[in-house]
């Protein structure tokens, strides 16, 4: 092994987890670098060490807890924000519509017909469905030129 190994490799070897060739690697590399030899006696120390510290259980009581926690409710689906709008939003829509509507068949028309009437003579006085906003528009007066 030309480089030094890192400490993941160290590590493994240390608890025989590398294969049979990789170990043998590392192991001849040991054998002749006093920098990886300090590294890994660092790692048998510190496995040492954590095997030695008392194996701890916490004394807690899962069931316990979850029987003092609240029963979940049942959650209700959120309501999309436009159908929270939605009636709003009709009520505006159908207040303006209304009040256009209103306006258009109530205002009066203050400036003469314009001169480009007298084309509707052609197709006839009336306009079709018989709707129109101020009677006296809807039938022409005078002669057609």
């Amino acid at each position: 092994m030309t480089e030094h190994p890192d400490i993941q490799q160290l590590s493994a070897h240390l608890d025989t987890e590398l294969d049979t060739s990789s170990t043998a690697a590392v192991s001849q590399h040991l054998l002749s670098c006093p920098q990886c030899q300090r590294r890994y006696r660092q790692l048998q120390r510190l496995s040492r060490d954590l095997q030695q510290l008392p194996s701890l259980q916490p004394e807690l009581d899962i069931d316990a807890l979850l029987d003092r926690l609240p029963a979940p409710q049942p959650q209700q689906p959120a309501t999309p924000r436009w159908r929270r709008l939605a009636p709003g939003l009709s009520a505006a829509a159908a207040l303006i519509l209304g009040l256009w509507i209103g306006g258009s068949l109530y205002s009066p028309i203050s400036t003469p017909p314009a001169p480009g009437l007298s084309a509707l003579a052609i197709l006839g006085s009336a306009p079709p469905g018989a709707l129109c906003r101020q009677p006296e528009l809807c039938y022409l007066h005078g002669s057609l030129q």
